[in-house]
C-alpha cells in the first residue's frame, strides 16, 4: 500500500531519528512548567493570581479543543507532514511570546553565593517539610498512574468493543468542555476552604473509570467525563493559586519542580502496568478497582488539619493572615 502524503513526515526519514529530539522536548517541557509557576506571581497580585491561573488554564483547554480539529483538517487537506510543521511553527510563536514577557529585575547573583545544588537542596528541604504540599503530590502520583494508565491505555481498547471510536471521541470532547467551563467560572468564583472542595471534587475522576468498567453507554460516560473535567480544572486553578500564595516566591519554581516530578514520575509505571493487570484480572476489575483507589487517594490528604485550614489568604499552618505580595515580588 502506498503511504499517504506526509505519512513519513516531510523529509521521509526514519521516525527513530526523532527520538533524541523527543527527549529534548520532554526536558524543555519539564523546565517550562516550574518556571511558569514562578512567573505568575511576578505578573499578578492578590486575587489577580487566581484570575491569571484561570485564564491560563482556559487558554490551555481551548487549545486542546481546537488543536485536534485543526490537526485533522490539515492532515486531510495537505498531509500529516505539513500538519506537524505547522505545529512546530506554533512552538516558535510561543517562544516569541515568552520572550516578550517583562519581569521585575532580579539582583545579580553574588560571587561565592549558593550554587544550583544548594538551591535544589533548599527547595527539597522546604518541600519535604510541608505535609500539605507533599501529601497532595503523593495523592496525584497515585491518580496519574491509575487514571492515565487506565484512561489512555485501556480506555480506547474498551471503547472499541462498547461505544465505538465515535462514542469515545464524544466522551473526550465532553471532558474537554467540562475543563473549559471550570476555568471560565473560576475567573469570578471565590472559594472558602479551597483544598477541601478541590480534593473532594477530584473524587469525581473515579466515576468515568468505574463506568468504563461496567460497560456504560456513551451518554453516561460522557456526562461523567464532563464532571471529571470540571473537577480536574477546578483543582488545577485552586492548587496553582494556593501554591502561589503560600510558598515563598523565591522557592516557587524549585518546590514546583519537585511537585511536578513526584506527580508525573508514576505515569510510565501506570501505563505499563495497566495492560498487564488487565490481562491478569480483566479490564472490568482493573477499571473499577482503579476508580476506587483513585477516590481514596484524593481524600487521604484531607486527614491533615493544615491542609483543611488553607484559605486563599491565610497561612496554611498558623491560620493567621497572610502577607500580601508587592508588585516587585516582596512581602509586607
Amino acid at each position: 500500500m502506498r503511504p499517504r502524503p506526509g505519512g513519513r513526515f516531510l523529509t521521509h526519514q526514519d521516525p527513530a531519528f526523532l527520538l533524541p529530539l523527543a527527549a529534548l522536548n520532554g526536558v524543555f517541557q519539564a523546565l517550562t512548567t516550574p518556571t511558569m509557576r514562578g512567573i505568575v506571581p511576578q505578573l499578578a497580585t492578590g486575587r489577580g493570581i487566581q484570575v491569571a491561573n484561570s485564564l491560563l488554564a482556559s487558554t490551555r483547554n481551548l487549545a486542546r479543543m481546537i488543536g485536534p480539529a485543526a490537526a485533522g483538517l490539515l492532515t486531510v487537506s495537505v498531509g500529516g507532514g505539513w500538519a506537524l510543521a505547522a505545529d512546530g511553527v506554533s512552538f516558535l510563536l510561543a517562544a516569541v511570546c515568552f520572550g516578550r514577557i517583562s519581569l521585575p529585575d532580579r539582583p545579580d547573583r553574588a560571587a561565592g553565593g549558593s550554587t544550583m545544588l544548594d538551591e535544589l537542596r533548599e527547595g527539597w528541604s522546604y518541600f519535604s517539610s510541608k505535609p500539605w504540599i507533599w501529601s497532595v503530590t503523593l495523592a496525584f502520583a497515585v491518580l496519574n498512574a491509575v487514571y492515565l494508565g487506565i484512561w489512555q491505555i485501556l480506555g480506547p481498547v474498551i471503547a472499541v468493543d462498547t461505544i465505538g471510536a465515535q462514542g469515545w471521541g464524544f466522551v473526550l470532547s465532553a471532558r474537554a468542555a467540562g475543563a473549559l467551563l471550570a476555568t471560565v467560572v473560576m475567573v469570578k468564583l471565590t472559594v472558602r476552604r479551597p483544598m477541601v472542595r478541590a480534593l473532594s471534587l477530584m473524587t469525581l475522576a473515579a466515576v468515568p473509570l468505574i463506568l468504563l468498567g461496567t460497560g456504560a453507554n456513551a451518554f453516561w460516560l460522557a456526562a461523567a467525563a464532563f464532571a471529571a473535567g470540571v473537577a480536574a480544572e477546578f483543582f488545577t486553578v485552586v492548587w496553582s493559586t494556593v501554591c502561589h500564595l503560600h510558598i515563598p516566591e523565591r522557592l516557587l519554581s524549585r518546590v514546583g519542580a519537585y511537585d511536578e516530578f513526584g506527580s508525573f514520575a508514576s505515569i510510565p509505571l501506570g501505563q505499563l502496568a495497566a495492560p498487564l493487570l488487565a490481562a491478569a484480572f480483566g479490564t472490568a476489575a482493573v477499571t473499577i478497582t482503579g476508580g476506587a483507589v483513585l477516590a481514596v487517594a484524593m481524600l487521604l490528604p484531607l486527614l491533615l488539619p493544615s491542609l483543611r485550614r488553607i484559605e486563599m489568604n491565610t497561612d496554611p499552618v498558623s491560620g493567621q493572615g497572610r502577607w500580601t505580595r508587592r508588585a516587585g515580588g516582596g512581602r509586607r
